[in-house]
């Protein structure tokens, strides 16, 4: 499996990727000794290729990794794009463990916020969590995860809009 990635992470790279991201849905179900064993040297791999490539990596975990953060660091990527508060993943606890030069990616709920929530809810939960992560410069704004089809477009203006919003407000 591992030699099907690294073929394919080096085709992104042939085709201009500029950051790779490696999504690992399963890796909760780990202990953190586990990871460091079955993910650790695989992502690490993934993360030389790209280095060597003058390409970023950013992990991408699904679920509560709270207890792999360490690990995941360990690892050496340059970014973490963690899951939703409603998986008990609170990326202020998670900034005060990672160094300055990593990326925290996240998270506002592709679902429950961005697909079933309205407008105002979006514009809630994005101004919340921008003020949580202020203090963060190595902060991007995201949704944890993909956004489902149906997300209706007015919650995508929404969330866009109360980022710019936010951002003239604050800088």
């Amino acid at each position: 499996m591992q030699r099907v990635i690294i073929k394919y992470a080096r085709l992104l790279l042939t085709a201009g990727a500029e950051v790779i991201c490696i999504t690992d849905p399963t890796a909760v179900m780990l202990s953190p000794r586990q990871f460091k064993v079955w993910s650790t040297p695989y992502v690490m791999h993934i993360k030389e290729v790209c280095k060597y490539n003058w390409v970023d990596t950013i992990y991408h975990i699904c679920g509560n990794s709270m207890h792999l953060i360490d690990s995941i660091l360990e690892s050496g990527v340059r970014g973490l794009s963690l899951d939703s508060k409603y998986n008990d993943i609170q990326l202020s606890e998670v900034a005060k463990k990672v160094p300055e030069n990593v990326v925290i990616i996240g998270n506002i709920s592709p679902t429950v916020v961005m697909a079933f929530g309205k407008p105002r809810d979006v514009r809630r939960e994005v101004i919340k969590l921008l003020n949580e992560m202020k203090p963060y410069a190595n902060f991007i704004l995201s949704t944890d995860c993909d956004l489902p089809q149906k997300t209706p477009l007015e919650n995508i203006s929404a969330f866009m809009d109360a980022a710019r919003t936010y951002s003239l407000k604050h800088h």
